[in-house]
């Protein structure tokens, strides 16, 4: 497909682009919902084109697969020549506005596409680029997908009294893969289950970006909140084993990154499985925080917990000698009824095979 270039210099403008990166999007292959969500972006980076530039250009083009995906995509460019954004980031939170309108353009555009970059100054103006995948369907619960081998178990509860719980944790099976997560909110209350909430919902919109991507845009989807920390833990199937999906009993790869204090503990394996963590808050002003990411191979014999710090960190595998036997939920209970602490939100997930 060839490049489409659309001049915005009025709301008419805007209107058309509309309707054209529907037809574009729909004939590299995007679902209805998807399309209807490029035709959104589309919508909010004209109007900011007319309301903050006095005009612009959009351009869109086709994505070929890359070594992050095997799916096709689009490309939609916003350039202008106005006087530049003086903090970028910033204009991610829900909210922001430069001119007193709501501010709410960029939150869209990042929670809708897989990955946004912003170069603006006074110069040149604003150049943003965004990229948005065709996503995989999420796998049916079948022998066949990658991660079958798998237990999956998760409890959590909201500090007493509270209301809301400020901690969040993600589940998602494809047939590529799985991706496992436990996300804590700063602090409690409402404050916190918002920012929890904004990146849970980026992080399932987008399950099958790389991790480094999924934590960029967690940060931008969590701007002007307090923050959050965040573990993730992706599985697939590992290199040397790709042509043999259809063996239950195949190596599976896992892909882990963290920023803040979630706390990891892994389990069994004949070497140790050396996690690493970076301390930092997601979604801070002027402080982006790039997460620690460490590649491994999961063993049969493996647990991999994550748990928030309303956990009690001062327990080890050997006073709960229960936990080999025991199925990932019961696990997850177990550490949560005799570990968690009522000052605080509390969320266990927990990783190990079922053969176990």
């Amino acid at each position: 497909m060839d490049h489409l270039e659309l001049s915005i210099t009025q709301t008419a403008d805007v209107i058309g682009a509309r309707r054209q990166a529907r037809e574009y999007a729909a004939a590299i292959g995007f679902n209805e919902i998807a399309c209807e969500e490029i035709l959104l972006v589309v919508s909010e980076l004209g109007t900011n084109l007319i309301n903050h530039a006095n005009g612009g250009m959009l351009t869109l083009a086709p994505l070929a697969p890359d070594t992050a995906s095997e799916y096709t995509g689009i490309l939609i460019i916003s350039a202008d020549r106005g006087s530049g954004i003086g903090d970028a980031q910033c204009v991610f939170g829900d909210g922001y506005s430069t001119r007193g309108s709501l501010g709410y353009g960029l939150g869209t555009v990042n929670r809708l596409m897989d990955s946004v970059t912003v170069e603006s100054n006074s110069e040149n103006g604003t150049y943003i680029r965004c990229e948005r995948r065709i996503r995989p369907p999420r796998s049916s619960p079948t022998p066949a997908r990658v991660c079958a081998a798998l237990d999956i178990g998760a409890a959590t509860r909201a500090l007493p009294g509270a209301g809301v719980n400020g901690d969040a944790f993600v589940i998602i099976e494809w047939a590529e893969g799985a991706l496992f997560g436990v996300i804590d909110g700063i602090g409690h209350g409402k404050e916190a289950h918002r920012a929890a909430c904004a990146v849970r919902q980026y992080v399932e919109s987008h399950f099958d970006r790389p991790l480094t991507e999924l934590f960029a845009g967690s940060e931008r989807a969590c701007h002007g909140t307090r923050g959050v920390v965040m573990a993730l833990a992706r599985f697939d199937a590992a290199p040397e084993t790709t042509q043999e999906m259809s063996q239950k009993a195949q190596q599976l790869r896992l892909t882990f990154a963290s920023v803040g204090n979630i706390e990891t503990r892994v389990y069994g394996g004949t070497k140790p499985l050396r996690l690493l963590v970076r301390r930092g808050i997601l979604g801070m002003p002027r402080s982006s925080v790039p997460p620690a990411v460490t590649t491994s191979l999961w063993c049969a014999d493996h647990i991999l917990i994550l748990h928030s710090d309303g956990v009690r960190s001062h327990w080890s595998f050997d006073s709960f000698p229960e936990f080999i036997t025991q199925s990932a939920d019961q696990v997850a209970s177990t550490l949560l009824k005799y570990m968690g602490r009522l000052e605080d939100d509390a969320t266990v997930l927990v990783i190990k095979n079922k053969s176990r």
